[in-house]
């Protein structure tokens, strides 16, 4: 028993560590991006290199809530980290505008990952009575970490390097991955194999939420900036995003029926 309180300790303090980061990484660029755009020489595309990132965590959110499901909440969450870690060092080597965009694109689909995998674990973990407590330090974490954000990006890129802004992530993963590795073993996990996993998958339901997502995030974030909101391009982003939207529900409701 005093074992496994223990381990239940230091998974409170790990998970807050993975959320941290998720949510560091939301405002960490914004104070580096006029070094980033210099050190590339790029025109507009700076403004997704913000966007990028939660536009994808918006879109993969849903998917891993599933995945964690099929495939149980430790190995989907490990597999989150590890891919939070790729995108982070795709960040730190960029040499030019696209690959910096490839890797805020990978590190937000891991983040959505690891929002909602640490209150799904935290669910799991803590009783009732205790879950209030936990999902608002949450909340406090989230705080924390985006004050936190901006100030570090800055003093990262005038002191140090923009490209610290991302190589901080390593070890911070590293530990992560390790704690979780071989202290998450009181959550909800299941024994799924892969083939048998991908047919539990609802993969027009996914596609639907990640394209609907996607087009209306996208139509936002381009509508006057690139584009003006009265052109082709938003109003049909916008059209489209929201008629997926709908058959999104009819085709749930159909299933649930």
């Amino acid at each position: 028993m005093h074992g496994k309180n223990r381990s239940i300790s230091i998974l409170r303090s790990d998970i807050q560590l993975c959320l941290f980061l998720a949510a560091l990484d939301f405002t960490i660029a914004t104070t580096a991006i006029p070094t980033i755009v210099s050190s590339f020489h790029s025109g507009r595309s700076y403004v997704w290199i913000g966007s990028a990132y939660q536009l994808a965590s918006a879109a993969s959110t849903p998917i891993w809530g599933k995945l964690s499901d099929i495939w149980g909440r430790k190995a989907i969450l490990l597999l989150a980290i590890f891919i939070f870690a790729i995108g982070s060092i795709i960040c730190a080597a960029a040499t030019m505008t696209g690959m910096m965009l490839t890797g805020r694109s990978i590190q937000g689909a891991a983040a959505g990952g690891i929002v909602i995998l640490v209150n799904i674990c935290i669910s799991d973990l803590f009783t009732e009575r205790e879950r209030g407590f936990y999902l608002g330090l949450t909340g406090v974490v989230w705080g924390l970490a985006s004050g936190i954000g901006p100030l570090a990006g800055g003093a990262f890129s005038e002191y140090v390097s923009w490209r610290w802004n991302w190589w901080i992530n390593l070890p911070c993963c590293g530990v992560s991955f390790v704690v979780l590795f071989f202290c998450l073993d009181h959550v909800r996990e299941r024994q799924a194999g892969i083939s048998s996993g991908l047919r539990q998958v609802d993969w027009l339901g996914t596609l639907a939420v990640t394209g609907l997502t996607t087009m209306s995030l996208l139509g936002l974030n381009i509508g006057g900036v690139y584009s003006s909101w009265k052109s082709a391009k938003v109003i049909c982003l916008l059209v489209f995003g929201g008629f997926t939207m709908a058959a999104f529900v009819v085709y749930e409701a159909k299933i649930i029926s």
